[in-house]
């Protein structure tokens, strides 16, 4: 009877053991949920329904029509890209099919609509911070930390709204981030899932690549982890190898997928330059935008209230760009404080990489893609941030610290988020959409087997952002540089009707003819 019994003293442990890991389950859940609280949180406090924000900014009636049209036809159709610079068909490229697969998989799976987007964003959220918890196992009180920063995220709570794949970007950051932290705790490993790190990572760093150019930076990282019994000259050798041989298949997609369409008349076509001038031109652009992304030039231009994002973001980047340099030369000399070296080596590598990168890959710092691409950056610092040993950095200055950052961030983007009315339709515009979007597929032929991306291409000119959902899952859009089959012109912006009407008659001029008419719409299509 007595061997049977279970020992008093293992009860309470017991206990406690179950009270913990309720504790610390209920902490992930927090994590991972907080961004779409936030978002919930304010998007009702300014009277709107965050599961009615429809696609208004920049090239996100593009992506949405892309996943609609993998909702429908498994891929996307006609000629797609951003300004209609780059093609679909054929290619797999950064603005064509390949970085709508996901996104596009749900939408064939769960259907699509007006609204599906906001869903998947929040998935694509929750999935990837879970993955960066399970791969990095923090402790509680890390946990903690990552609730107070994944809150503030500009990515996680502002573009939670967003029809662009600018969150499933960030979420492939968030798990490379995880991948390379559990590559330096856990060197040692079984046989299997030693073949699995040589093969799924190295899949996972290329489909990465594909959506966001600055990842290929973990690329070296990852060499060097694999490799770190070999000595370091042929650590070093291996990362240059490999990382040049990405940047070449990169180069070669992009190659593969520019428009095979050129304008003769566009004064600004590519001028093939010696590789000497053409380095040198890149050299003096780049030292251009390192100045204009110089916080104090943001400061003093007389402008500078306009750029208020760009300020923010430049003082965030320069600031823990120094924290952490300095980190890592404190660790150099003293020998005692080179456990967190590691980490403070990723942090930087990481933030020093996307900001580099978008100042060599793009024209100007003053752009919402500088803002965005050092932001992701960012929101992957301070989640390993969160990581740091308390006795290593004082981790709840730090966690205040971030905290007070994302905050400013995340007033300075509050009212362009959530309190427009704008981003946010109504039951009965919905309907309205959808009835004309059933008149157009009546009108608008789409042949999904076409070879030729113009078939399936609408040219959009002066129509609304509402009018982009009225238009047929499946159709590519595109501004200019085209003779597209079908021609959509709306009602909006045109300052007299004079100039519509000399529009119209030009396009009927063309041999185009009017096939739908409506109070908002008028479209025309070669016989």
């Amino acid at each position: 009877m007595d061997d049977c019994q279970v020992p008093q003293s293992a009860l309470p442990a017991q206990s406690g053991g179950k009270h913990a890991l309720a504790i610390r389950i209920g902490l992930i859940v927090l994590v991972i949920s907080l961004p779409i609280l936030m978002a919930c949180l304010f998007t009702f406090l300014s009277g709107n329904n965050p599961f009615r924000a429809i696609p208004v900014w920049s090239d996100e009636p593009w992506w949405f029509l892309q996943y609609g049209a993998m909702s429908k036809y498994g891929r996307p159709l006609g000629y797609f890209g951003y300004g209609g610079t780059h093609a679909d068909v054929g290619t797999f490229g950064p603005w064509g099919m390949f970085p709508a697969l996901i996104t596009g998989t749900l939408a064939r799976i769960f259907g699509w609509g007006p609204h599906a987007f906001v869903y998947y964003n929040f998935f694509y959220l929750a999935a990837s911070v879970l993955i960066f918890i399970l791969l990095t196992k923090p402790d509680r009180r890390a946990l903690l930390m990552m609730a107070a920063v994944n809150a503030m995220m500009y990515i996680g709570v502002c573009f939670s709204l967003i029809a662009m794949n600018e969150v499933l970007r960030y979420a492939m950051a968030v798990v490379l981030s995880g991948v390379m932290v559990r590559l330096w705790k856990e060197p040692q490993v079984s046989r299997i899932r030693l073949v699995l790190r040589w093969t799924l990572i190295p899949v996972l760093l290329v489909y990465s690549m594909w959506f966001y150019l600055p990842l290929v930076l973990f690329i070296p990282i990852y060499i060097v982890l694999m490799l770190r019994r070999v000595k370091p000259v042929w650590r070093v050798l291996a990362a240059a190898v490999v990382t040049v041989l990405a940047l070449k298949f990169l180069r070669g997609v992009n190659s593969a997928t520019c428009a095979p369409f050129i304008d003769p008349d566009r004064v600004d076509r590519p001028i093939h330059l010696s590789w000497q001038l053409e380095l040198m031109a890149k050299y003096y652009s780049f030292l251009d935008r390192l100045v204009a992304a110089d916080p104090l030039y943001v400061i003093f231009r007389s402008d500078s209230d306009a750029h208020r994002m760009t300020l923010w973001f430049s003082i965030m980047v320069y600031g823990l760009m120094g924290v952490l340099a300095w980190r890592v030369i404190v660790a150099l000399r003293d020998k005692n404080k080179r456990a967190g070296l590691p980490l403070n080596l990723l942090c930087l590598f990481i933030l020093v990489g996307f900001w580099g990168g978008i100042l060599l890959k793009y024209s100007s710092a003053y752009t919402w893609t500088y803002v965005r691409t050092c932001n992701t950056g960012l929101c992957c610092v301070m989640l390993l941030a969160c990581l740091t040993p308390p006795g290593e950095a004082h981790a709840w200055r730090t966690a205040v610290v971030l905290g007070l950052l994302g905050l400013i961030t995340f007033a300075s983007v509050f009212s362009s988020t959530f309190a427009t009315s704008d981003r946010f339709s109504t039951p009965a515009q919905d309907a309205e959409w959808a009835e004309r979007r059933a008149a157009l597929e009546d009108v608008i032929e789409l042949d999904p087997d076409a070879e030729d991306p113009w078939v399936n291409t609408v040219k959009v000119s002066h129509i609304t952002e509402g009018d982009y959902l009225s238009l047929p899952y499946g159709v590519g859009i595109n501004t200019g540089w085209a003779d597209p089959r079908y021609v959509v012109l709306g009602h909006a912006d045109y300052e007299d009707s004079a100039e519509r009407d000399t529009d119209l008659e030009n396009l009927q001029t063309e041999g185009r003819e009017i096939i739908y008419d409506d109070e908002c719409l008028t479209v025309l299509a070669k016989p």
